[in-house]
């Protein structure tokens, strides 16, 4: 494997009694990794919880490339929160290579579908040949050949190339179901 780049998972002390018993970090384990790894994220795999009090996490974490002819990989270490310990159960491997230039990736609210393990994914940037962004949904319980299918929720009915960063859940017209709220851009203006 060629090393891109490092994940690092640092461990930060307690507060314990209102006194910071050691405020400095430490290094718990260190990733090589296949890709350029930029965003990454903490979340749930509910197939592998059994206790819900005691959940298991997968990480997740996106790359991208500058070249627009290269793909840009979403990269997974499936119960990375059981597995850290033994560095030879520490493999990545991509979910979806579909996303151009993917920024964040997290887990949708369970209350927003009847199905478990929904993630969002944001991605585009205002590069030429990555700035036709999109926000997408990924079902993890229905992989193929471990990949997951994206299915774009955004819209663009003027043919403006956005990007996108990053996705939040809430009900913003007070009708009772979770709205997808972002921020867009563009390279040539804000918007």
């Amino acid at each position: 494997m060629t090393n891109f780049g490092y994940l690092l998972l640092l461990l930060i002390s307690p507060v314990a009694l209102g006194a910071v018993v050691n405020p400095t970090p430490k290094l718990l384990y260190e990733i090589d990794t296949e890709v350029f790894p930029a965003f990454c994220n903490m979340i749930v795999n509910s197939v592998l919880t059994g206790d819900p009090s005691n959940p298991v996490y997968d990480l997740v974490y996106s790359s991208f490339s500058a070249n627009p002819r290269q793909l840009d990989p979403i990269m997974r270490i499936e119960g990375v929160s059981k597995k850290y310990l033994d560095s030879t159960q520490m493999i990545s491997s991509s979910i979806t290579d579909e996303i151009v230039w993917p920024n964040e990736v997290a887990a949708v609210p369970s209350e927003i579908f009847s199905l478990p393990e929904v993630w969002s994914v944001a991605g585009g940037f205002f590069l030429t040949g990555k700035n036709d962004g999109e926000l997408a949904l990924m079902t993890m319980t229905d992989l193929i050949g471990g990949q997951t299918n994206p299915i774009t929720i955004s819209s663009n009915p003027t043919g403006t190339l956005w990007y996108y960063h990053r996705v939040e859940w809430y009900d913003m017209n007070n009708d009772g179901y979770k709205d997808a709220i972002t921020a867009r851009a563009n390279g040539g203006g804000r918007k």
